[in-house]
């Protein structure tokens, strides 16, 4: 049972959910006495909801129309909000919100009031068709909620849809949905897809022949709903006009379309001013968008702007010089950038209840900026930049380093003596380009266009790789490996300013990371410091200088990897654990350098993750006994010994799903490919080589067979271990290719074993 119960927290603990780390910049939190009990029973939460609305709508040519949405800016806390969900839709971001986790509809569903009927008959009777009897005066019903339900559960969701509004519900807040469209009470609906109170569709219109599909949204009657909402409530306001007018946009004058946009725009704003002055001292006021139009879209400007007015966030710090603050997030780390599952914890403190441990949101926060419109669009702007160079020229650059290495196999199998010449400097510029592009992330920050950084990219890279070639392999291995783990060193300590705007870094519009070390890097650092390690070996063989160097610097890339407050990647840190023990041992155990049993060597494997995995377990324990906020680690812990299996087995069946996804459409299981190829056939053939190689390179060859066993452990343990196991292969394929290419530059097999160290 113990093995089963390591080998479930560990698969748990090293899953790329929410994770929450301290530092000087993080707000504290709320405490339990801030959130009185006179307040929860008089507060309303209004949620504002504008599909359509972007970051494009703000610009301040836009905001000069709306001037009440400019002062509420001003006085309350604004934050980009990653809305992706795992369909693309207004609702499926109402059900992800819900559910404070990835969520789908996987249709065309709906809401619906109680007393409507379509063509296959009245929705009670639907509803009492698929899923009993009606129990209770709930005005707003999903018919189809089971399906949904059993849908989400399929896809291995960690959280429970529905779990939000029941949360609210059995706590005697009422929820209320108003709107035009019929989304949104995806938003409040309970574990029983029913809402308790509302209207939606075409009730909620009024026809106007000159609006977008003939109608236009009801403001007044919206109003007078809102009024007669009771407290404590949770209370949408879904407001269809700009997305209506964008679902015609192609049949409009671009002229006339600009025209509209500004006037629906301008009836959004009066109406929140109307909103704004009716909210009572206790209200909160939240206005978001659960789908950016497709102007936005193209632009890659994909994050949603939420705005909150007379919230507890608004008044955790202290207010900028200009009055003004950013949202931030713990699920995020980043001031300014929020994820759509923290919307439900946050409005669950607001009446003090706790938080289904389904939900991986985290309460939001606010700090103070000053000038936070302009930091949100330069935040804006940096990533969708990056977005859009990602795929640009990080994907035609991992083609490159798949042709780059099997063209350097074929050329070896061919034994043509002046291979080396041609391929060192292209097999060079693969192991330079993460060191390349995590420079171009300070170049993104310092305002660069894609062109400019296109071309430092293309003369920096061969420009180093050349000047790699006019040494030997040992000496250039070193060099490149040495600079590569410094630059990840200094950019980690002082906040992974390059890692955020890095196209190898994160991906905050699409949700992959936030922060710490992604998985990219994790492959890049781990891989750089073995081989780096290792080649130094062939200088420094017995050096007690080399011995415990090498320990620290292992010991340092594993605590930040581990450490809830740098780093934040459990399965990074496992599997440095792993990949950093063999190579110690390896490298300076006279009895492990002898060649070893793959029982044996699966054995050290194991031990080495436990004592990873007992080191994540301490330092989280340790973070969560001096910080109120948790971390996804402890929650794992919590909910494997609580019993939460149902939980674990999501979180494992979503890391295979997502590895099995990427083995089949990501370009990086190609590299990987490519890389254990290369490693295969140079072990194979000659028959002969690979013992030769133990007795010319053994250092070398010991940290070439960690970084194996490492990137081993990271496709494992990792949700996207395709990425970090073809970014550790490198180190390993690369180094093997310009040994061999080096080999049969000389005349006879033996100047061949032992040429390798002299300048070529």
């Amino acid at each position: 049972m113990l093995p089963g119960m390591f080998f479930t927290l560990l698969i748990t603990m090293t899953s790329q959910d929410v994770s929450v780390r301290a530092s000087a910049a993080t707000p504290s939190e709320l405490t339990d006495s801030q959130v009185t009990k006179a307040r929860v029973i008089h507060s309303k939460v209004t949620l504002v909801s504008i599909p359509g609305l972007s970051f494009l709508e703000l610009q301040p040519h836009y905001l000069e129309n709306m001037p009440h949405l400019q002062a509420l800016i001003a006085d309350g806390a604004i934050g980009a909000m990653n809305i992706r969900a795992p369909e693309r839709g207004l609702e499926d971001t109402y059900l992800s919100i819900s559910s404070s986790a990835p969520a789908s509809t996987f249709s065309t569903q709906q809401a619906w009031r109680q007393d409507e009927r379509t063509e296959a008959g009245t929705i009670q009777e639907q509803y009492a068709r698929y899923q009993g009897d009606l129990a209770g005066s709930h005005e707003l019903i999903i018919p189809d909620y089971t399906s949904m339900k059993q849908a989400n559960s399929h896809m291995g969701s960690r959280g429970e849809i529905g779990s939000f509004g029941k949360a609210l519900q059995d706590n005697k807040i009422q929820t209320y949905v108003y709107g035009d469209l019929r989304q949104a009470p995806f938003m409040l609906m309970d574990d029983r897809g029913l809402v308790e109170h509302g209207l939606v569709g075409k009730r909620l219109t009024i026809a106007d022949p000159y609006k977008a599909s003939g109608v236009t949204t009801n403001y007044e009657k919206l109003l007078t709903l809102w009024q007669a909402s009771r407290s404590p409530g949770v209370i949408v306001l879904e407001l269809g006009n700009l997305l209506r007018l964008y679902e015609e946009q192609q049949r409009y004058d671009p002229d006339i379309f600009e025209r509209s946009k500004v006037e629906v725009l301008r009836e959004i704003d009066n109406f929140i001013g109307i909103l704004s002055r009716g909210l009572q001292p206790t209200d909160q006021l939240w206005i978001f968008s659960p789908w950016v139009n497709p102007e936005a879209w193209t632009s890659k400007w994909m994050f949603s702007p939420l705005l909150m007015l007379n919230s507890d966030v608004g008044k955790v710090s202290n207010k900028g010089v200009n009055g003004e603050q950013l949202l931030y997030s713990p699920s995020t780390h980043r001031q300014g950038i929020v994820a759509m599952y923290d919307l439900a914890p946050t409005i669950l403190r607001q009446f003090n209840l706790e938080q289904p441990v389904e939900m991986v949101g985290m309460p939001l926060q606010a700090v103070s900026a000053e000038n936070a419109m302009p930091q949100l669009m330069l935040m804006n702007k940096e990533a969708a930049q990056v977005y859009k160079l990602r795929p640009q020229l990080l994907y035609p650059f991992v083609i490159y380093q798949i042709i780059v290495l099997l063209i350097s196999l074929l050329l070896v199998l061919l034994q043509w003596s002046n291979s080396y010449r041609i391929m060192a400097l292209p097999l060079y510029s693969l192991l330079i380009s993460p060191f390349t592009m995590l420079l171009m992330g300070w170049l993104v920050r310092l305002g660069w266009s894609s062109q400019e950084l296109v071309v430092f990219f293309i003369l920096f890279l061969f420009t180093s790789a050349w000047i790699a070639t006019r040494f030997h392999v040992y000496g250039s291995l070193i060099v490149i490996c040495a600079l590569t783990v410094i630059l990840l060193f200094i950019d980690g300590f002082t906040g992974n300013l390059a890692m955020r705007s890095s196209v190898l870094g994160y991906d905050p519009m699409f949700g992959a990371r936030y922060y710490g070390v992604g998985n990219e890097y994790m492959g890049v650092w781990i891989g750089a410091a073995i081989l780096g390690v290792a080649g130094s070996m062939y200088y420094w063989r017995e050096s007690k200088l080399a011995v415990v160097g090498s320990g620290l610097l292992f010991l340092g890339i594993l605590y930040y990897m581990a450490s809830p407050v740098w780093g934040t990647n459990a399965g990074g840190a496992l599997t440095a654990g792993a990949a950093f023990g063999i190579a110690w041992l390896r490298l300076f155990s006279k009895r492990m350098r002898l060649q070893i049993q793959w029982g044996k060597l699966l054995m050290w494997i194991m031990i080495f993750v436990g004592m990873a995995l007992v080191g994540l377990w301490l330092l989280n324990a340790g973070f969560r006994a001096s910080s109120e906020t948790d971390s996804h680690i402890g929650r794992a812990m919590d909910a494997l010994f609580a019993g939460n299996f149902d939980l674990i087995r999501g979180v494992i069946w979503r890391k295979l799903a997502m590895n099995i996804h990427l083995i089949g459409v990501s370009v990086w299981s190609k590299a990987l490919l490519a890389s254990l190829l290369v490693m295969a056939v140079l072990l194979l053939k000659p028959a002969g080589l690979f013992r030769r190689w133990q007795e010319a390179h053994g250092s070398l060859m010991h940290g070439l067979s960690a970084n194996a066993s490492g990137a081993i452990v990271a496709l494992i343990v990792n949700d996207s271990g395709i990425v970090a196991a073809a970014t550790m292969m490198v180190f390993v394929a690369i180094p093997m290719l310009l040994i061999r290419l080096q080999e049969l530059r000389t005349t006879t097999e033996t100047e061949s074993v032992y040429s390798i160290g002299h300048t070529p």
